[in-house]
C-alpha cells in the first residue's frame, strides 16, 4: 500500500527528498565553515608554541624548526583565504 502511495505521489516524494538533501547540505556547509574558521586559530596557537620553543632554545638545531614555522605560516594564509572565500560565496547565495 505504501509503495502505491509513493508511486502516486512521486513528485511529492522527490520534492521531500530534495528538501532533506538541501537541509543536510546546509548543515554540512555550516560544519565546513566552522572547521575552516577554527583551523587558523589552531595554527596560530601552534605558531606561538613553535616560537616559544625557539626562544627557550629547547631545540638545538634551528634548521629543523624553521621549516615548521614557515609551513605553519603558509597554512595560516591558506586557511584565512579559504574562510574569506567561503564566506563571500555564502553571502552571494543569501543576497
Amino acid at each position: 500500500m505504501l509503495a502505491n502511495t509513493l508511486r502516486g505521489n512521486s513528485f511529492a516524494v522527490a520534492h521531500l527528498l530534495l528538501l532533506i538533501m538541501e537541509k543536510r547540505k546546509a548543515q554540512n556547509l555550516v560544519l565546513v565553515l566552522y572547521a575552516r574558521s577554527i583551523s587558523p586559530m589552531e595554527l596560530r596557537e601552534t605558531r606561538i608554541w613553535l616560537l616559544m620553543i625557539t626562544k627557550a632554545n629547547l631545540i638545538k638545531s634551528m634548521s629543523k624548526l624553521k621549516p615548521m614555522i614557515e609551513e605553519n605560516n603558509e597554512l595560516i594564509s591558506i586557511f584565512v583565504v579559504s574562510v574569506k572565500t567561503s564566506k563571500q560565496k555564502e553571502e552571494k547565495k543569501t543576497s
